[in-house]
């Protein structure tokens, strides 16, 4: 062992070796660096091939899309109501389908408190009076023209009295009553024409009698006349207040949906309640109307503005052209509203229907990613990346493309940016 005043001795003949370094630990600040390097490296250098290479443009061409699908469709019809709360019995001068010009006859109605005894007690009365002319002014003269008068007037009196009672059918109420009367009228006048009929108080009182129920059937009967032109229907769904041509700028995929999938019709506000009452006739222009399309809003191809061709299933024998009024989406489904101005035949009386939809758009093709927008403008820049021509859709496809309609500067040929300068 040594002293403390020996020194360390050491054996030179053992190699020498340096202490351990002490290790730096690679922070995660190191490989941010790193990455914000080559990402400025790799900016630099597609910025300088940009710049050798210039704006990526693509040069338009001519396209068509063509496509097929079906479609959950409401039909909106165009068409004046008659409301009427209430009556005794109604007589139908119009057959259903039937097509009608404006002061045509539609119906007749005979209110509340209407009884056919009236009718019959008027009829014993004209009896009565042509009776009493005959024995006292025709006593004992044959004249063909009174016998005339008196069968015409028999026939009438029998067709009156059968409707009456409900027996005949088919036959205007208004029409044989005024028939009669003119009978009576002439044959009255022929009389008079014959004898002097003032001072008889029996006849006198009759007359009287005759003209007061007449008042009082007259009181009792409304005659409808047509207001428009168009198609008397008288079938009714109970959607006549909600899908009307003034309701369906509110109308959302929402409603729509809701109405397709609802057996019965939404209720009528409250503050509405004029429009909830029940409907006598309805008079639909046949030539304007209008299908409520819900569809997906990526899958849907054409413009407001743009044409195609519809069926509906189960009349497939009619086929008609189409306008799109409108596309209202909200993401997911889209309302899409079609103008049809053909005459819709036997849909006049369908809502809820599959609509067949068909049809050709023509126009110029470019990537939908190349239309920008300028402010409320929606166009393309052209290849000097100054000038910006508005674009009018017509229609897009399912692969990023779309149509528009040509114009002197959107032509075959004709380059445009990708990208706003």
């Amino acid at each position: 062992m040594q002293s403390k005043g020996d020194k360390m001795q050491y054996d030179r003949s053992l190699p020498y070796r340096q202490p351990p370094k002490k290790r730096r630990r690679v922070r995660g600040r190191f490989f941010v660096f790193l990455a914000i390097l080559f990402g400025l490296i790799g900016l630099g250098i597609w910025g300088i091939v940009s710049l050798v290479s210039g704006p990526k443009l693509y040069e338009l061409s001519y396209g068509r899309l063509e496509k097929d699908s079906r479609a959950d469709a409401l039909l909106v019809r165009v068409e004046t109501a008659e409301p009427l709360a209430s009556y005794s019995r109604v007589q139908y001068h119009a057959t259903e389908n039937q097509d009608v010009r404006v002061g045509d006859e539609i119906m007749t109605v005979f209110s509340l408190g209407y009884s056919s005894s009236y009718v019959e007690e008027l009829e014993n009365i004209r009896g009565k009076i042509a009776g009493i002319q005959e024995q006292r002014f025709l006593s004992g003269v044959i004249d063909s023209d009174v016998e005339r008068f008196n069968q015409m007037i028999a026939e009438q009196t029998r067709q009156i009295t059968a409707f009456a009672r409900g027996a005949r059918s088919g036959v205007r109420f208004v029409n044989l009553e005024r028939d009669l009367t003119t009978l009576l009228s002439q044959r009255q006048a022929f009389i008079k024409g014959k004898q002097n009929e003032t001072g008889d108080a029996e006849l006198n009182a009759l007359y009287n009698d005759e003209k007061e129920y007449e008042m009082k059937i007259q009181n009792w009967l409304t005659t409808y006349t047509a207001a428009v032109d168009g198609r008397v229907s008288y079938l009714f769904d109970g959607y006549e207040y909600h899908l009307r041509p003034e309701t369906m700028a509110s109308l959302t995929t929402e409603n729509v949906a809701e109405m397709l999938k609802s057996s019965v019709a939404p209720p009528i506000p409250a503050e509405e309640k004029d429009m909830a009452l029940p409907n006598i006739y309805r008079i639909v222009t046949p030539d304007e109307w209008y299908a409520l399309l819900l569809v997906k809003e990526k899958s849907w191809s054409f413009a407001d503005g743009t044409e195609c061709e519809i069926a509906f299933a189960g009349f497939e024998e009619m086929q008609f052209v189409a306008t799109v009024q409108s596309v209202k989406g909200d993401g997911d489904m889209a309302l899409v509203v079609l103008r049809i101005n053909e005459d819709m035949g036997s849909l006049i009386n369908a809502r809820k229907v599959s609509a067949i939809l068909g049809g050709r758009v023509e126009g110029i093709m470019l990537p939908r990613s190349a239309i920008m927008e300028n402010g409320a403008r929606k166009g393309v820049y052209l290849e000097d990346g100054q000038t910006f021509v508005d674009v009018e859709l017509k229609g897009m496809d399912d692969h990023g493309y779309a149509l528009v309609a040509p114009r002197e500067e959107l032509k075959p040929g004709v380059k445009i940016r990708m990208r706003q300068p």
